[in-house]
C-alpha cells in the first residue's frame, strides 16, 4: 500500500480537512460529485508524487535512463486525444518504430499503444463519473472518432458500457457526500 501513515508522509497536513469537506457534502447542490472527484484526484496525485519522490520506482529510471521514452510518455499524457501511432510517436522523438516499441515495453512493461489506450480509457472514466458531457464528447476527448468504437473499447476495459459506468460511479460518489 502506498499510504501507511499520513502523519509521517506529509498527507496528514491536508487530508483531514479535505475528508471533512467531502463528508459535509449532502449531494443537494450542483457540482458536488465533481468536487468529491476532484478531491480524490488531488489525493491520488499527491500519493503518487510522494511515492515517486521516495521510491526507486520505474518512472524516475525511465526519465533518467531513456529520455526518448520519457518524452513519449509526456506526449501521451499531454495530448492523449491525438491520433497517435507508433510511427508518429517515433518521429516525434527521432527514433525508429521498432526501437521505440522495444524500448517502451522494456521501460514501462507494456506496449506503447496499450499504455495509450489505458490512459485514454482511464481519463474517459473520470469524465463519465464527474461530468454530464454527452458520450460523443467524452469519446472525442478520449481520442475516439466515434461513439461505437469508444463504447466497445470502454466496455472491454471496464467491464460495462460507458452509460452504466457513469450511472454506477456517479451514484457511488453522490452517496459519499
Amino acid at each position: 500500500m502506498l499510504v501507511t501513515n499520513t502523519a509521517t508522509n506529509g498527507l496528514g497536513r491536508w487530508l483531514d480537512p479535505m475528508t471533512d469537506l467531502v463528508r459535509r457534502r449532502d449531494g443537494s447542490k450542483p457540482g458536488e460529485a465533481a468536487v468529491v472527484a476532484k478531491v480524490a484526484d488531488v489525493f491520488l496525485t499527491d500519493v503518487l508524487r510522494q511515492y515517486l519522490a521516495s521510491s526507486k520506482g520505474s518512472l524516475p529510471i525511465v526519465v533518467d535512463a531513456d529520455p526518448a521514452i520519457a518524452q513519449v510518455l509526456t506526449l501521451m499524457h499531454q495530448r492523449s486525444n491525438e491520433p497517435w501511432t507508433i510511427a508518429a510517436l517515433a518521429r516525434q522523438v527521432g527514433t525508429s518504430r521498432s526501437s521505440l516499441a522495444a524500448r517502451f515495453r522494456a521501460a514501462v512493461g507494456i506496449a506503447p499503444m496499450t499504455y495509450l489506450t489505458r490512459l485514454r480509457l482511464a481519463r474517459a472514466a473520470g469524465d463519465l463519473a464527474t461530468s454530464t458531457q454527452p458520450l460523443a464528447e467524452v469519446a472525442r476527448a478520449a481520442g475516439y472518432n466515434n461513439e461505437s468504437s469508444f463504447s466497445k473499447a470502454f466496455a472491454r476495459h471496464h467491464g460495462e458500457p460507458p452509460g452504466q459506468y457513469r450511472l454506477a460511479h456517479q451514484h457511488r460518489v453522490d452517496a459519499t457526500g
